[in-house]
């Protein structure tokens, strides 16, 4: 029986450098997913399993998808990533089925402390408009008004995903093993890093390390990027046309290439943020034998922490 990892996420962890330079690129892999073989035609099914309620899902058409899968590992480590499991707005439903189509899986979960996290996910995709009338396509939105929304409706926003406590625990309850990674150990000592994934994928260490300390696979969007889309929030000029011109080519590039944005979320959401998931954290720090405190993760102290109750 092959070796089989699922990989959940979270989001903005370098879950594209891991799937563009490891799980696609080594033989010894069978990868499902993100720029993995036959993706174009699989990501309709990939993004129904982790949204779709069990009315809508083409339940049979997944379970075929997984068949193949394991017909086409044949031996080999067979790897299915989608860090979008991870903000699931049906994650009871979606692990439920996980755990029907991958039983013998072993879950990975690679963690961020969360405001880089929500900072990192704002930047490149919150801050712009999505899913809405094209008058208002890739509008500017502010980090508080982006922010309240997200805490006013959570099933249409990231932050569920952030709280990696509640995942551990909900697909613990599923599967036999999951593992935790810290995404900052990537930056701290990738050596130790690629060993973790190589003991996972029975790669040796220096061939994940090589994978995975290259330049990032997605830039964070510049200053002058979030600047120009401020401006252009509240001008009542008309969207550019869907053929771009070789000025607004230039345009863009110089757009682009400014500093990346950073520093700018305010103390209070920084508190406000950090208070959100210190209990959690705690938790997870506990279960897991994480040393989250080494790398800034907000937990609560141990004589204020208390059980879940609920997600």
């Amino acid at each position: 029986m092959s070796r089989v990892v699922l990989h959940i996420g979270a989001n903005k962890t370098g879950s594209t450098s891991l799937q563009r330079r490891l799980f696609a690129a080594r033989d010894e892999i069978c990868y499902r997913g993100e720029d993995g073989p036959g993706w174009a035609a699989l990501a309709p099914l990939f993004a129904a399993l982790a949204e779709e309620d069990d009315l809508y899902a083409p339940l049979d058409a997944m379970a075929d998808a997984f068949a193949a899968m394991r017909a086409a590992a044949d031996g080999r480590v067979l790897v299915y990533s989608n860090e979008d499991i991870s903000r699931s707005p049906l994650p009871t439903v979606c692990a439920d089925r996980l755990a029907r189509l991958l039983p013998e899986a072993t879950v990975v979960l690679v963690v961020r402390e969360q405001r880089q996290a929500i900072a990192s996910w704002y930047v490149n995709h919150g801050a712009y408009l999505k899913g809405v009338p094209r008058r208002y396509w890739r509008r500017f939105v502010g980090f508080d008004e982006w922010m309240q929304h997200c805490l006013r409706f959570p099933r249409m926003g990231p932050l569920r995903g952030f709280d990696y406590a509640a995942l551990v625990e909900l697909y613990a309850a599923r599967f036999e093993r999951v593992e935790v990674l810290i995404y900052e150990e990537l930056l701290a000592d990738p050596t130790a890093y690629a060993r973790r994934w190589a003991a996972l994928l029975g790669l040796e260490p220096a061939v994940v390390e090589a994978a995975l300390t290259g330049p990032r696979e997605r830039r964070r969007h510049s200053r002058r990027t979030l600047t120009w889309s401020r401006i252009r929030s509240v001008w009542p000029a008309p969207m550019p046309p869907a053929t771009a011109t070789r000025f607004d080519s230039l345009w863009q590039r110089w757009l682009d290439g400014g500093p990346a944005m950073r520093d700018w979320m305010s103390p209070d959401w920084q508190s406000r943020i950090a208070e959100h998931y210190a209990a959690g954290n705690r938790r997870l720090a506990e279960r897991c034998g994480l040393d989250l405190a080494r790398y800034g993760y907000a937990l609560e102290p141990h004589s204020a922490a208390r059980p879940r109750t609920g997600t």
